[in-house]
C-alpha cells in the first residue's frame, strides 16, 4: 500500500507588520511521512504564487515506510513590500512509486504532475499588516496671531517624529 500523510493540511504563517527590510517570519515545518508499507519517492515541490519560500530538509527523496522528512515553509521578505493584506498561496508536493523518475524535464515547460502518482497541495496563508504607527509632533497647535485679511501669515513649522518601525510618507 502506498500512502503519505502530512503533519498539517494547511500552514498559517501568522500576522506580521509590512517591512521594507525584513519581515522576520517564523518558518513553519511541514512533516511528510510515508504511512504505507511501500517506498515512496518525493521528487519535486514548488510554490503556487509569489511569496512562499520553502527548503527541503532531508537528504535524498526516498521515503521508506514509516520514514518522515520535512519542508521548512516561510515567506519571501521581498514580497513584504507589496503592502498589507491577506495572502493565500500553496505548495504542491509530487511523489512517485518508482525510483527511476526522469529528472530532466524542464520545470518551466513540463508539468511534474505527468510523472507523479501522488500530488498533495498545502495552502499557505500570511497576513501582512500596517503595524503600529506612533507619531509625535513638536507642538499640538500653531498660533499665527492676528493676520490682516488677504495678507500672508509668517511661516511656521511642525516636526513630526516617527517612533514606530513602519515606513510612512507624509504629504502636505
Amino acid at each position: 500500500v502506498y500512502d503519505v500523510s502530512l503533519s498539517a493540511t494547511s500552514i498559517d504563517l501568522g500576522s506580521y507588520p509590512v517591512s521594507e527590510t525584513d519581515l522576520n517570519v517564523t518558518p513553519q515545518l511541514l512533516t511528510v511521512t510515508n504511512t504505507g508499507n511501500r517506498p515512496v519517492y518525493w521528487f519535486y515541490q514548488h510554490a503556487m504564487g509569489n511569496g512562499v519560500r520553502y527548503k527541503f530538509l532531508g537528504g535524498d527523496s526516498l521515503l521508506e515506510p514509516g520514514e518522515s522528512k520535512q519542508l521548512e515553509v516561510s515567506w519571501d521578505n521581498s514580497f513584504g513590500m507589496r503592502g498589507p493584506g491577506v495572502y493565500e498561496r500553496s505548495i504542491k508536493l509530487y511523489f512517485t512509486y518508482e525510483d527511476d523518475i526522469d529528472y530532466t524535464w524542464n520545470a518551466g515547460l513540463d508539468d511534474p504532475s505527468d510523472s507523479a502518482e501522488l500530488v498533495l497541495e498545502v495552502p499557505v496563508r500570511i497576513e501582512l499588516t500596517v503595524g503600529q504607527v506612533e507619531l509625535t509632533a513638536s507642538t499640538s497647535y500653531l498660533d499665527f496671531g492676528s493676520i490682516v485679511e488677504g495678507a500672508y501669515s509668517p511661516s511656521k513649522s511642525v516636526t513630526v517624529n516617527n517612533n514606530s518601525g513602519v515606513t510612512l510618507k507624509l504629504y502636505s
